[in-house]
C-alpha cells in the first residue's frame, strides 16, 4: 500500500481500526512481550498516544516503550492512560536521534539539552552517560538501517563502532527493527566476546517495531522478557528494567507477509 493513499489520516486514523487481536502463531501462549521502540504524532508517527496503546494491545504486547524522536512531549499524556489500560505496561522513553546514530533511552520522560544532528563521539558518550544518570537503559537502534542512510553510505558521517558503544556504556542493541531490518553482526560479535570472556556485563538483545504508520506496517518481531513467576505477578517498569539489565530476553521474528488489519478495516468501511 502506498502511504499517500491515506496521507490525510496522519493523526486522524479512526479508532475502530484498532479493534482486532493478532498474535503470530510462533509465539508462546504465556510469554511476556515487550516493544522497545514506538512513535506517535509527537514526532513522525501517525497514531495518537491512546491509539499507540490500542495498537500494541491488539498485536499481543504486554508492555511497550514510547520513543518519539528528540521529544518527550507525548510521554505524560500516554502515562495518564495507564489506569485505563491495566492489561499493558506503558513505559516512557526518548529516541535520541542524530545523523550518526539513533539511541533509545528507555524509562525516562524527557531528555535535556539541544541535540546536534552531526554529533561528535564526545557528545554521544555524554548523552549515554547523562541518560544512565537519569535512570534510563540505553539501547542502540537499527545499526544496519542507520549505516544504510545516504550520508553514511557516502562516508560523510560514520556510525560509532560496536566496541565503542560497549565501552561507552550502552545496555542493549536492537537486532530486529520495523519490517525487515536485521543486525546479525551484533549477535555474532557479542557471542565471540562471550566465548573469549571479554563481555564483562550482560547486554540485552531486543526487537523494536519502530511503528510509525499502522496502515502500512505490521508487527514482525516481539521481544520476550524471561520473567520469573514472581516477577509476572507485577511486571512493572522496575521488573522490566531488571530483566533487561540482566540480558533476559528472547527475540521472536515472523517475516511472513501480512496485510495490516487497520488497512483492511478502512477498506471495508469504504465499500
Amino acid at each position: 500500500m502506498k502511504q499517500g493513499i491515506y496521507s490525510n489520516l496522519k493523526g486522524k486514523i479512526p479508532d475502530y481500526v484498532f479493534d482486532y487481536k493478532r498474535k503470530s502463531d510462533i509465539l508462546p501462549e504465556k510469554g511476556f512481550f515487550l516493544d522497545t521502540h514506538a512513535h506517535t504524532t509527537a514526532s513522525d508517527g501517525w497514531m495518537t498516544p491512546e491509539q499507540c496503546i490500542k495498537w500494541h494491545i491488539a498485536n499481543g504486547f504486554n508492555a511497550f516503550v514510547l520513543t518519539d524522536h528528540n521529544t518527550g512531549k507525548n510521554n505524560k499524556p500516554i502515562l495518564e492512560l495507564q489506569d485505563k489500560y491495566p492489561e499493558i505496561v506503558i513505559i516512557p522513553g526518548f529516541e535520541w536521534t542524530t545523523l550518526r546514530i539513533h539511541l533509545n533511552f528507555l524509562g525516562i520522560e524527557d531528555f535535556p539539552g539541544k541535540i546536534k544532528f552531526n554529533s561528535t563521539d564526545e557528545q554521544i558518550k555524554s548523552a549515554i552517560k547523562k541518560a544512565k544518570e537519569m535512570g534510563a537503559l540505553v539501547q542502540v537502534n537499527h545499526i544496519t538501517w542507520t549505516m544504510d542512510q545516504p550520508m553514511l553510505r557516502k562516508g560523510k558521517y560514520t556510525h560509532p563502532t560496536r566496541d565503542q558503544l560497549l565501552e561507552w556504556g550502552v545496555d542493549g542493541f536492537e537486532i530486529n527493527n520495523e519490517m525487515r531490518w536485521y543486525d546479525p553482526k551484533t549477535v555474532h560479535w557479542l557471542e565471540r566476546l562471550k566465548q573469549n570472556n571479554q563481555l564483562l556485563r550482560p547486554i540485552f538483545l531486543s526487537t523494536g517495531t519502530d511503528v510509525h504508520n499502522p496502515l502500512k506496517e505490521w508487527v514482525t518481531c516481539w521481544t520476550e522478557l524471561l520473567l520469573t513467576p514472581e516477577e509476572l505477578k507485577d511486571p512493572n517498569w522496575s521488573v522490566i528494567k531488571k530483566a533487561l539489565s540482566e540480558g533476559r530476553t528472547f527475540r521472536w521474528v515472523d517475516h511472513d507477509y501480512y496485510e495490516p488489519f487497520e488497512a483492511k478495516l478502512l477498506k471495508l468501511n469504504k465499500t
